[in-house]
């Protein structure tokens, strides 16, 4: 096996930038479809995703690298084009923002899990790529909502950590969003918000970050964010 083909014993925070051929999404019974929206980090100053040295897994028997993602950062108001279709007695859902949910309980966590089924062998690209996501959506004036369960964003066989540009990850999960501070709310309502499944998130930016400049939340934000 050559080096080129091995995982490294580390990996550097990650950040990257996205776009969506286009996302459908359901309120309050009607479908509206967004186009060409851009997402990700924004910029090189927000919070990376964060990668662990690889551990065995004995349940898979394969080398797998644990990943906390911090990526999604979608600003819709920015993206008159991308809400174009939403009529004007919707107009207040052009200012939606969806981003990672920030929460510990709600942490969105993903795996590289490599080809290697040996032990004894270093792990090795290719590798399968599944992260495991919470996201929150605002509206001003709306209260914030939330996936109680996550949704699976998966890309096959990639040959390198940090994914290169054009990578494709694809998610098969219908993603139902319930007001966030309801407790229970998914036993006794119906989702506020269903996103449909089957959409693309293509990766058009990515690159490496340091702790030069990885944004660190604010002292009260962190304490609420790691109490819940």
């Amino acid at each position: 096996m050559s080096d080129k083909n091995k995982l490294p014993e580390t990996f550097s925070p990650m950040g990257a930038e996205f776009k969506k051929p286009y996302m459908e999404f359901e309120f309050e019974g009607e479908i509206f479809r967004l186009e060409n929206l851009k997402g990700g980090h924004n910029g090189r100053t927000a919070k990376a995703c964060k990668a662990n040295p690889p551990v065995w897994d004995e349940e898979k028997q394969r080398w797998v690298v644990k990943i906390e993602n911090n990526l999604i950062d979608i600003d819709l108001e920015s993206q008159s084009e991308a809400s174009k279709s939403i009529p004007g007695n919707k107009s207040f859902l052009k200012k939606m923002k969806i981003t990672s949910n920030p929460r510990r309980s709600y942490k969105s966590i993903g795996y590289l899990i490599s080809t290697t089924r040996n032990k004894e062998e270093p792990p090795s690209y290719p590798i399968d790529c599944e992260f495991y996501m919470y996201i929150r959506v605002k509206v001003p004036g709306k209260p914030s909502l939330i996936n109680m369960k996550p949704f699976k964003l998966m890309a096959n066989g990639l040959e390198e950590w940090p994914p290169r540009v054009g990578t494709v990850y694809t998610h098969d999960d219908h993603v139902e969003l319930y007001p966030e501070w309801i407790p229970f709310a998914t036993y006794f309502m119906k989702p506020i918000v269903r996103i449909l499944p089957g959409d693309e998130t293509i990766l058009t930016e990515v690159f490496q970050l340091d702790d030069h400049n990885i944004e660190r939340q604010g002292f009260f934000s962190s304490i609420i964010n790691w109490l819940t």
